[in-house]
């Protein structure tokens, strides 16, 4: 019988399901006050757009099979019916794990921003509204001397995210000149450290966004220069937490994936969806303690306490409000497959 259903009524049955889910929740109010917020800062729908166009655009120059704009049939995307619809039982069991990330993301880096994030970086070099003297101010007035280690290392991993895209497309060039297993090393070295800038500024991205919204929370005007470079004060205390996670993240997921590259490291790509579960787990684990960094003058050991406080009176909203997300994430990791 499920052989002559149409396609399109599954993923009608899906998408139906998901907006009960929506609309008939515990925090569909607060769910509403931020469609409100999005509709009057066109900035934040414009910033993931963008970002996620970005990615886009990548992915299909990189990776698409596609050679010439012969190759195009715009009559099959346009049609339904045309398209591949796999079976879930061959999809089932890659889904749980992007939808899990996918519901991390929101609490910690909600985008992906590489390739744009070499713009950033070369904004961020320039001093681009000054927001990297405004950078070097806020780590010095929170970290002191260890501040500027920080900055050292944001500084370096802004330059490597510059030479990522340089080191992937010389790579060719490169072949006669140094052994393959040389240039592997070399960029899987530059990609993990140009990681770290990445993901900051994801980072930052989703702090200066909550500064927006804040600011329609609290009925103010604001010059936008001088928001980027509060969202930048606010985003020296969130490093607290921010450096914990990339420093996690390092250890256990990217560089066993760089010292495969020096060394013989038996397996160890299949240690990589445990990483990743553990990863997604500790920061949904913690998922109130960013934002709290964000909104408050506190340090990682009281936001932990705040956290501690939120998920004793408000567990069940935010165990619902995960619940919504991984559902809907679910859905759009089917349709990539």
């Amino acid at each position: 019988m499920w052989q002559n259903v149409t396609p399109f009524y599954p993923l009608l049955g899906l998408f139906g399901g998901y907006a009960l889910v929506m609309f008939f929740n515990p925090v569909r109010h607060a769910m509403a006050d931020g469609f409100r917020c999005v509709g009057r800062y066109n900035r934040i729908w414009i910033t993931f757009a963008l970002l996620g166009f970005g990615y886009f655009v990548f992915q299909f120059v990189t990776f698409t099979p596609i050679r010439s704009w012969s190759d195009f049939d715009l009559g099959k995307i346009a049609s339904i019916s045309q398209w591949y619809w796999p079976r879930f039982t061959d999809i089932w069991r890659e889904t749980p794990l992007p939808a899990l990330e996918g519901v991390a993301g929101i609490f910690d880096n909600p985008t992906t921003t590489y390739p744009l994030s070499v713009v950033a970086a070369v904004f961020m070099l320039v001093n681009w509204r000054g927001l990297h003297g405004a950078l070097v101010r806020a780590l010095r007035k929170r970290y002191g001397f260890w501040g500027y280690l920080v900055y050292l290392i944001l500084l370096l991993s802004a330059l490597a995210s510059l030479l990522k895209p340089i080191v992937f497309w010389q790579l060719p060039e490169w072949s006669g000149l140094v052994p393959a297993a040389g240039l592997l090393r070399i960029s899987a070295t530059v990609d993990a450290i140009a990681f770290v800038f990445e993901y900051l500024l994801g980072v930052y991205i989703q702090v200066y966004l909550i500064t927006v919204c804040l600011a329609w929370i609290k009925g103010v005007s604001f010059e936008e220069g001088e928001l980027f470079r509060f969202a930048m004060r606010r985003f020296s205390y969130v490093l607290e937490w921010a450096g914990i996670v990339v420093a996690v993240s390092t250890l256990i997921v990217r560089l066993p994936l760089v010292l495969a590259y020096f060394t013989n490291i038996p397996g160890v790509l299949d240690y990589l969806p445990i990483a990743r579960v553990l990863m997604s787990g500790l920061i949904i684990a913690f998922c109130s303690v960013q934002i709290s960094l964000a909104l408050h003058n506190e340090t990682l050991i009281e936001a932990m306490r705040a956290h501690a406080q939120f998920q004793f009176f408000f567990s069940s909203r935010a165990a619902y409000r995960m619940a919504s997300g991984f559902v809907g994430v679910s859905i759009s990791s089917m349709r990539k497959r």
